[in-house]
């Protein structure tokens, strides 16, 4: 399929096989995406050997192979060898770059300290519980109660997968600001406005905002919200609590899902998981 001369039946043919990407295989848009862009290289005769020579022009773009893959399995091409493929073909392999995407406690308190209420709360109550905005801003004042026995404030939310998570409030200052509210009713974050969806959107929005010019202005990052949840689990990595202990904090069903945090804070991910793994099978 020649990218210089696209006929509209070859779009067309493009467009199933995305549809195909997309509700077969449930891939997401980019991977789609750049999938689709590479079949539009595609020779006209598929076979080991036009596969090896395609590959040696574009220098081994290390994506290209699984994209092959999966159009050769849509088009049920079976007669070609991916193993000599692989030894054939001199792979260029992706840079790894660690791209910063969490926050110390430092920048953390210094953001909060520099945000007006209630968005100085909500940056809090994001690193201290390791959860996303909805997940805060959903949170219920009866879901806010007192541990007698050992005089903890506990809160409990519905997660994404709407799992109920309970987390212990450690921050003297959260515990205090939040005490007034044990006992009382409705939304924490709704207490002078009613609670719409339109509400909960301006909320949601003006949060954003508050987070990423303040992050600018103040820390000269883009950040992202998803990034005090991300800053939690590295802050207890960082003192030393376990996987298993912060996988049970996170609400996360396996250590794997772990691993997009510890990898992205440059840590050995999976040298991590897999010495947690071996701790578990010496345990008597």
């Amino acid at each position: 399929m020649s990218k210089q001369a696209i006929t509209p039946e070859q779009w067309y043919k493009i467009n199933l096989y995305k549809n195909w990407l997309r509700d077969v295989k449930k891939y997401p848009e980019s991977t789609i995406k750049t999938y689709a862009s590479v079949i539009t290289s595609l020779p006209d005769i598929i076979t080991t050997d036009t596969i090896i020579k395609l590959l040696e022009t574009k220098k081994g773009i290390y994506y290209w192979m699984p994209a092959l893959k999966r159009y050769c399995e849509y088009e049920k091409i079976n007669n070609v060898d991916w193993a000599i493929i692989k030894n054939a073909v001199k792979w260029k392999q992706p840079e790894k770059s660690i791209i910063k995407k969490h926050l110390s406690l430092i920048e953390i308190k210094k953001l909060a300290e520099n945000i007006s209420e209630p968005y100085n709360y909500i940056v809090k109550l994001q690193f201290e519980l390791g959860c996303r905005i909805r997940e805060v801003i959903n949170i219920q004042r009866e879901n806010i109660t007192l541990d007698q026995m050992d005089n903890m404030l506990k809160i409990s939310f519905q997660e994404k997968g709407k799992k109920i998570r309970t987390v212990y409030v450690s921050s003297l200052e959260l515990d205090k600001w939040l005490k007034q509210y044990v006992g009382s009713k409705g939304y924490l974050f709704y207490q002078d406005t009613e609670r719409t969806e339109e509400n909960i959107r301006i909320l949601y929005s003006n949060i954003l905002f508050e987070e990423k010019k303040k992050g600018k202005e103040i820390l000269d990052t883009d950040i992202s919200t998803h990034w005090f949840r991300a800053s939690r689990i590295i802050f207890l990595l960082e003192q030393g609590y376990d996987l298993r202990t912060i996988q049970r904090f996170t609400g996360h069903s396996s250590l794997e899902l772990l691993e997009w945090y510890l990898r992205q804070a440059g840590f050995d991910s999976k040298a991590i998981i897999q010495k947690e793994r071996v701790k578990e099978l010496i345990k008597w």
